[in-house]
């Protein structure tokens, strides 16, 4: 019987002031795959991340941490010394963003 192969993402830790779900399509692109399929490779079978899981970045799944942690060198979760808001945070439902030069 094969041994498996351990994941290991090649990919830098998260930068400074990078979000988790940046960081996730930074590898992803790295690796030109599509999201959802490095979603499903880190999450391999474990249902925690399915369509109940609301917001990525404040409220990641602790199976999708425990992964970064085992296939990420140098992994330092993003969230780890973040203390809050100081207010009531309202999630947005949709975003856009422009790049700087065509927006001119």
């Amino acid at each position: 019987m094969a041994e498996s192969m351990a994941l290991t993402l090649r990919v830098d830790p998260p930068y400074l002031g990078e979000s988790l779900s940046s960081f996730l399509g930074r590898a992803a692109q790295f690796y030109r795959t599509p999201y959802h399929a490095l979603m499903g490779e880190l999450l391999s079978g474990n249902k925690q991340f399915g369509k109940g899981m609301l917001d990525l970045d404040l409220n990641p799944s602790p199976a999708l941490e425990r992964k970064l942690t085992q296939t990420v060198p140098g992994w330092v979760s993003p969230l780890e010394g973040f203390k809050g808001f100081y207010g009531p945070v309202v999630m947005c439902r949709s975003r856009h963003a422009y790049c700087p030069r065509c927006f001119k």
